[in-house]
């Protein structure tokens, strides 16, 4: 029984593990979601999870600048008094 379920269980490992797969270019789905997630930190200031969070909470949520900053929490409404000091990305100065 055991030497049924080991090839079938190595696949579904190695498939989930991420090095299968690639997806562009010869890139597998972790290096599209990181090289994905620091483009979105720079023109927007904020990761993919925040992101998400964003759009779950209804709110402005940043992590990093909760981490550093004592007036911020991780999320505050939007245009509040709390959010003004944000880096906003690159995409903000134009």
């Amino acid at each position: 029984m055991t030497k049924l379920l080991l090839p079938p269980l190595s696949a579904a490992v190695f498939l989930l593990g991420g090095c299968a797969l690639p997806l562009l270019g010869g890139l597998t789905m972790s290096e599209t979601n990181s090289g994905t997630s620091v483009v979105s930190t720079a023109l927007t200031g904020k990761g993919l999870g925040e992101h998400a969070l964003d759009a779950v909470t209804g709110q402005d949520c940043r992590i990093t600048e909760s981490l550093f900053r004592a007036d911020r929490d991780v999320c505050e409404d939007r245009d509040s008094p709390a959010t003004k000091d944000d880096f906003k990305g690159v995409a903000a100065l134009f």
